[in-house]
């Protein structure tokens, strides 16, 4: 039974079959359910429009209504202001609008607020140049601190190369006791000997250099 071979091609299993109904039965309700819905939307939205008509009805005619009220208004107001101001001209209070004086307490404001200008025109000046030497200043400050970090690097470099130095002296003093030197006595004859050929070897070559170029200078004259 374990090795035999039956072909299931076409054929679902009682479980496969069972399911495959339940998803079919599951799709038809949620397809129907969908329906529905969109019937009541557009019902709902139907019934909106509608009322939303009615409403913008009522609104424009309300609006109408004020509108003329208002006219209205200011018609009666706009002659009642003709009538009065005939009859002041008839009186002789009016003035022409020329003739008419600023008041005293609008130019003193307006005297205040020119001050009030000038006042936060000098401020953002001051403000400005400031800015600028703040700017020079921190530029300084940087500078001086990324000098500070170079010299400490340099300084490091001969602090480490002093260390060694003396290191090397300790260590030439120790093998110089090894050899029963005395701690007092500077460096052998052949040490220094070795030091000054170095030396002369190396203003020889100078010397050389210089000597070279000279010809060639000569030889292009």
């Amino acid at each position: 039974a374990k090795n035999a071979k039956i072909s299931t091609k076409g054929k679902k299993s009682s479980n496969q079959q069972e399911r495959s109904t339940a998803t079919r039965r599951n799709n038809k309700e949620i397809e129907a359910r969908n329906k529905t819905k969109e019937r009541k939307d557009k019902k709902r939205k139907k019934e909106r429009s509608e009322n939303n008509r009615k409403e913008i009805i009522e609104k424009e005619g309300r609006r109408k209504t004020v509108e003329k009220a208002r006219k209205k208004k200011r018609g009666k107001t706009e002659y009642e202001r003709k009538v009065k101001r005939r009859k002041k001209e008839e009186e002789g209070k009016t003035k022409a609008k020329s003739e008419k004086k600023i008041k005293v307490g609008k130019k003193k404001g307006a005297e205040r607020s020119k001050k009030r200008q000038q006042k936060n025109k000098e401020e953002k000046q001051q403000r400005a140049a400031g800015n600028k030497d703040k700017k020079k200043r921190k530029h300084k400050q940087r500078q001086r601190k990324s000098n500070k970090k170079i010299k400490k690097r340099r300084s490091k470099g001969k602090r480490q190369r002093e260390k060694n130095r003396k290191a090397t002296d300790r260590t030439k003093r120790a093998m110089r006791d090894k050899k029963g030197e005395h701690k007092g006595q500077s460096e052998s004859k052949e040490n220094e000997m070795k030091r000054s050929n170095k030396k002369n070897k190396k203003e020889k070559r100078k010397n050389d250099k210089g000597r070279k170029n000279r010809t060639i200078y000569e030889e292009r004259r």
